[in-house]
């Protein structure tokens, strides 16, 4: 019988401390890091490359990188394939919010907060240290994902305080190698890492929930693509992040 009572006692304590240890994963600190880029930049190979060494770097670690490809160098030569208005549009409001003078590639920002030169190696190292001393705000977690040909699926969980936030969901592909043949970087081979393909915002109405994603039909057979997703208050800043392959 007190064998019984152990091995019960035992069982209860074995199950609060995963418990725990789940709830506490949800909550790890989370690093975002936002490049904006251009195929048709000379400063931004540089920058790509870093990009690719932090990815490398911190992959078990709670840092996700993103690559936003804009489109105001495409009149210079070379039209960036995966350049989008969306995409500078954006690049612009975080000007806005961060009250930076102006806008330029390559341009890194770091939880929505604070931006760099994105081939700045030291001062973006230390914003990631700093940053992933902190709690986030908010948990984020992705499962069950499932891909057809034009679609991606996935279940989500949040938690932690979501008033006046967005969830917003980018289709990444992992890496892609490119010969520019025009332009600032004419006849140099371009290797970009999280490229953003597709975006999704979402307003959080539930703190659970299903999400479908349209795959954009030049990448609907591509096998190396992830999901990043990150929340965002009204001024842009992140407060808790995830990631999950394709």
């Amino acid at each position: 019988m007190k064998s019984l009572i152990f091995t019960l006692i035992s069982f209860l304590v074995l199950a609060l401390s995963f418990s725990n240890s789940a709830e506490q994963q949800t909550k790890n600190s989370a690093v975002v890091l936002q490049l904006f880029t251009s195929q048709g930049c000379s400063s931004c190979p540089s920058a790509d490359d870093f990009l690719e060494t932090i990815k490398k770097e911190y992959a078990t670690e709670n840092v996700f990188v993103l690559s936003y490809h804009i489109d105001y160098w495409n009149s210079l030569g070379w039209k960036d394939p995966f350049s989008k208005a969306e995409y500078t549009n954006l690049q612009y409001k975080y000007g806005e919010k961060l009250n930076a003078k102006r806008v330029y590639t390559p341009q890194l920002i770091v939880n929505g907060k604070k931006h760099f030169v994105g081939s700045s190696k030291r001062k973006i190292t230390q914003s990631i240290a700093d940053n992933l001393k902190l709690e986030s705000a908010n948990g984020l977690l992705f499962s069950n994902i499932t891909k057809e040909l034009n679609t991606i699926s996935f279940d989500y969980k949040i938690t932690g305080n979501v008033t006046s936030k967005k969830l917003q969901i980018a289709l990444v592909l992992d890496n892609e190698i490119t010969k520019v043949k025009r332009g600032e970087n004419t006849n140099r081979t371009i290797s970009n890492s999280n490229i953003v393909i597709h975006t999704l915002s979402k307003n959080i109405t539930d703190l659970s929930g299903n999400i479908t994603l349209q795959v954009p039909k030049n990448y609907k057979n591509k096998e190396n693509l992830s999901v990043i997703g990150f929340i965002e208050n009204g001024r842009l800043q992140i407060s808790g992040a995830t990631q999950i392959k394709v």
